[in-house]
């Protein structure tokens, strides 16, 4: 466990020296800026309309940073050659990828924190007022789904180039985000050979949609129940696990 933590403690200092993370914070703000200073949108409810551009917005920012920067981790230390020095040591190819998902994940939830706040004080100057059971629950579901991201991303960086691996997870992510619930109509009304396919493509595709609670957010509806909660912190660490080991498999048999 420490030589993850390390692991992931080197790849985090080299990442936040990087300058993305400050740029997409600047465009971040000055975007949000812009929606709460300018009213003349014709839009009654102003923060309502800021809840809604606002958490579309770093929630994109966030999904972004967290792909491209876990879809550098392992492919950067092949290439710079550093990988084989790192299991000269004592560490475990399983050590590796464990390590380089943690570091993607830290990135992910530093930058959605920082974007997080900032959208939660805005809101809160434009006079509106949400629970704080639904802003935590909103906080602790992104991070989940961040990390879900993160080991996806680790796991293409293993067979796929930076840039192919990032525009695959980012297609999935909205490919799922938006038509999951047709798929779902499809194989309600699917029969035979068909069903057990949209079957095997509804259960097996991760549910991006779990992590949705935008909605709840800025209409400021009831939380989500306690049940569902639970239970999409079990899906969550289910699937991760499941994707690291996957990724474990493939990069023992890789030859480098």
């Amino acid at each position: 466990m420490r030589t993850i933590i390390l692991i992931a403690q080197h790849s985090f200092k080299e990442l936040i020296r990087k300058k993305d993370l400050y740029v997409f914070f600047l465009l971040l703000v000055g975007i949000m800026l812009f929606f709460s200073l300018n009213s003349s949108f014709g839009v009654s409810d102003t923060s309502r309309y800021l809840k809604d551009i606002g958490y579309t917005l770093i929630l994109l920012f966030s999904v972004i940073i967290t792909i491209s920067f876990s879809a550098k981790q392992i492919p950067v230390e092949l290439s710079s050659k550093t990988i084989y020095p790192l299991l000269a040591k004592p560490v475990s190819r399983t050590d590796v990828v464990l390590g380089k998902f943690l570091s993607g994940s830290l990135i992910s939830f530093c930058s959605f924190t920082i974007f997080f706040l900032c959208y939660i004080i805005m809101v809160l100057l434009k006079g509106s007022s949400t629970s704080i059971i639904l802003i935590t629950q909103s906080y602790v579901l992104t991070l989940l789904l961040l990390s879900l991201l993160s080991s996806i991303s680790i796991f293409f960086s293993l067979f796929l180039s930076t840039g192919a691996n990032v525009t695959i997870t980012l297609l999935l992510y909205f490919f799922i985000s938006y038509y999951n619930s047709m798929l779902r109509d499809m194989l309600i009304t699917a029969k035979g050979a068909v069903y057990y396919i949209y079957s095997t493509l509804f259960y097996l595709l991760p549910h991006f949609d779990f992590y949705d609670i935008k909605i709840r957010l800025v209409h400021d509806w009831d939380p989500v129940a306690l049940w569902a909660f639970g239970s999409i912190i079990l899906y969550s660490f289910f699937y991760i696990t499941i994707i690291l080991i996957l990724s474990s498999a493939v990069f023992k048999k890789r030859s480098l």
